[in-house]
């Protein structure tokens, strides 16, 4: 039961992070739930819901397409102004129904040319949609739900990638940004990652990072730097990811995703001065973008080797 309710809390916390529109109740919904949510969203407006239209969800085009309650529609703003002057193509994914119509809404408000997938999509109209889209150089922004189009569509045409909300679980990410990225590609692609500083999102896509550095351990064998604790071989003890406590902790001292970049470019620049070092003595051997020193590694050196396994637990995925 405390399982049940903590994943939903969750689900609400993280909604906050996209719009707050989202926490708000839907008349459409029964009164039971009207009621709980709209004690929820008072708790976080307190004494400003009036400044964001009141405790209802507000169905107005004018008010969902303004980027003033929503710092990531702020963003995309910007980007979306850059990108187009450049002449490039558009992906956008978002996981919430709810928060793809809102952007819809601020797209069309923009006046940009767009389509859009989502679950609603009968099948047999989907590839006309793809073909359009590759095809027609006005079609500008492609808004499709993650769920249900970031398997099995080729979107050559597109060369930049949003990634509105991040979800739990890293291969569908990456599954929805190969959508453009593909055989028949001929541009550069550019894939944005949409976090809001300080909030669940980052958690979430902390532990998308640590699993992927799990899997290329476990499946490439390759040597991945630390960035987190981790669990330190104790299962009481969750370290800075796992756990519901970490869950619902205040995370506003704590910008993971500014600290990954930070570590990863100095990991970089250190690999550039040691392969400056090794051409100097003509030694050729290849590295990863984030070796690092054995002593900071998530795995041992014994793990090269085609005998050893990697030193590390795969507890609490």
């Amino acid at each position: 039961m405390w399982r049940t309710i903590s994943f939903q809390l969750a689900y609400t916390i993280f909604s906050i992070s996209n719009h707050l529109e989202l926490i708000k109740p839907n008349p459409r919904d029964d009164p039971e739930k009207q009621v709980k949510d709209a004690k929820f969203a008072a708790a976080v407006y307190g004494p400003d819901i009036d400044l964001v239209g009141g405790s209802m969800q507000n169905e107005s085009f004018l008010s969902l397409s303004d980027t003033k309650h929503c710092g990531k529609m702020r963003a995309l703003e910007k980007l979306l102004l850059s990108w187009f002057s450049n002449g490039d193509k558009v992906l956008l994914f978002s996981y919430s129904v709810r928060m793809l119509n809102i952007l819809e809404k601020f797209i069309i408000r923009k006046g940009y040319c767009f389509s859009r997938l989502d679950g609603s999509t009968p099948t047999n109209l989907r590839q006309s949609l793809v073909d359009d889209f590759n095809s027609s150089p006005s079609k500008q922004v492609f808004l499709i739900s993650t769920r249900a189009g970031g398997l099995g569509l080729n979107l050559v045409s597109a060369n930049r990638v949003v990634i509105f909300d991040p979800n739990w679980n890293p291969s569908q990410d990456l599954q929805a940004q190969d959508r453009s990225f593909r055989f028949g590609q001929k541009r550069h692609v550019v894939v944005f990652r949409l976090l809001s500083a300080g909030s669940l999102e980052e958690l979430i896509y902390s532990r998308q990072v640590y699993k992927q550095q799990l899997s290329n351990i476990a499946v490439s064998g390759k040597m991945e730097k630390r960035y987190f604790e981790g669990v330190q071989d104790c299962k009481e003890f969750k370290g800075e990811l796992f756990g519901i406590c970490n869950l619902f902790r205040d995370l506003s001292d704590k910008l993971f995703t500014s600290e990954i970049i930070e570590m990863h470019e100095t990991s970089k620049k250190d690999d550039g001065l040691k392969a400056e070092q090794q051409e100097k003595i003509n030694i050729s051997e290849e590295t990863s973008l984030l070796d690092t020193e054995p002593e900071t590694r998530l795995c041992s050196e014994a793990a090269r080797t085609t005998t050893s396994k990697p030193d590390i637990e795969f507890e609490d995925l």
